[in-house]
């Protein structure tokens, strides 16, 4: 610390304190730099005090459209938290997993999606589109329950559920083709477990379906046994 008289900004020593330093018990002197920064004027060695003009904004210039303001200025912009929060919102809104329980009204509708899970996952079965619409009348009317996940108004997926077993027997589960790689199968797993009230399900995957099997072991889904079949011939 500096005691008695402190040295001016340009030149020797002199006495007296400028703005914004002040003395402290000891005789020692505080010196408020920014108090001094926030004052416009400058020290000269002679001691006078020159008031100089308050400096321009600075401002950006674009070579081929005029001004621009400071990159400071747009980046508060761009990372606006209130715009940020909006945006989070409007989102969450338009990306919720929404969910439907199914009504003889939605058979039509459950047997197209349940034909396009037989050819994606190359089920076993020789129904056609008829055949599966009265199989899933059948279904709605023996202990099962059928559901339709749907994101902003647009059908997405379904499944089809067997509330007569213990735990809960997922025996149909699917997302449409265009509707993939969204983590729709997710959300809609999660959605339909909250719906139900659920902790434990029971499903049987394809052996040949590895794309399905990744998929379920990715929810946390553990193999409990294996199935097996003997065809002669």
């Amino acid at each position: 610390m500096i005691s008695g008289q402190t040295q001016g900004w340009r030149g020797g020593w002199r006495s007296g304190f400028p703005e914004g330093v002040r003395r402290t018990s000891d005789g020692s002197v505080l010196q408020l730099v920014e108090a001094w920064r926030r004052s416009s004027v400058s020290r000269t060695s002679g001691g006078k005090a020159l008031r100089q003009p308050p400096r321009k904004p600075a401002v950006r210039k674009n070579r081929t459209r005029g001004t621009m303001p400071s990159m400071a200025v747009q980046r508060r912009r761009i990372d606006d938290p209130k715009d940020k929060e909006e945006e989070r919102r409007i989102l969450e809104k338009e990306m919720r997993m929404q969910i439907k329980e199914c009504s003889r009204d939605d058979v039509a509708l459950l047997a197209v999606l349940n034909q396009e899970l037989i050819e994606d996952e190359k089920a076993e079965t020789d129904l056609n589109l008829n055949q599966l619409r009265e199989r899933m009348e059948g279904f709605l009317h023996s202990g099962y329950r059928a559901f339709l996940f749907g994101v902003a108004g647009k059908t997405v997926g379904y499944a089809l559920c067997d509330m007569s077993r213990a735990p809960l027997y997922l025996r149909q589960f699917y997302i449409c083709r265009d509707e993939r790689r969204k983590g729709y199968g997710r959300q809609a797993f999660q959605a339909l477990l909250c719906w139900l009230g659920i902790h434990e399900v029971d499903i049987d995957v394809y052996a040949w379906n590895t794309t399905g099997r990744a998929f379920w072991k990715a929810l946390g889904f553990e193999t409990r046994c294996h199935a097996m079949r003997y065809k002669e011939g």
